[in-house]
């Protein structure tokens, strides 16, 4: 995203065709800018509708609402912290010192136990008898989000 003080049309496209995904003309509004950043991110991420779905699992980060096979899941602000940054994710072993980062950013105590505490939750929540777990450990690697373990 490019910010600018130049807004003719010419230069406009220039910015365009050199490779700038965005631009907001100064002055800009912050709400704006915000917007259309996130927008930017979820085409990063191949995400053009405001859903995120793995397997039956629909994360609706607008709402922050989480369902699974239909049902809806109900998770605290740090269960669907980490569920959403996995689903960014999918099928990719997220190591446990990247999971607590993107949490805590820098302040998080190395030796703690609170992500396996979170990932044992977001497992009782998401998992039924009746569906595949989506959440598996990779001893000495990290964390997976996938249904099937036999493909890891």
């Amino acid at each position: 995203m490019i910010l600018t003080s130049r807004d003719d049309k010419k230069t406009t496209v220039e910015l365009l065709e050199a490779g700038a995904d965005d631009y907001l003309t100064k002055p800009f509004d912050v709400g704006e800018m915000v917007a259309r950043s996130r927008a930017l991110i979820r085409r990063a991420h191949g995400i053009a509708a405001s859903a995120i779905e793995v397997e039956d699992l629909v994360i609706q980060p607008e709402e922050m609402k989480v369902t699974r096979g239909g049902r809806a899941i109900p998770l605290t602000a740090m269960e669907y912290k980490l569920l959403e940054y996995m689903a960014h994710r999918p099928r990719a072993v997220l190591s446990k010192s990247a999971l607590l980062e993107h949490l805590y950013d820098h302040d998080w105590e190395k030796f703690s136990n609170v992500l396996e505490v979170y990932v044992s939750s977001l497992r009782r929540k998401l998992n039924r008898k009746d569906t595949a777990p989506l959440i598996h450990t990779l001893k000495g690697r990290g964390y997976v989000l996938v249904r099937q373990r036999e493909s890891l």
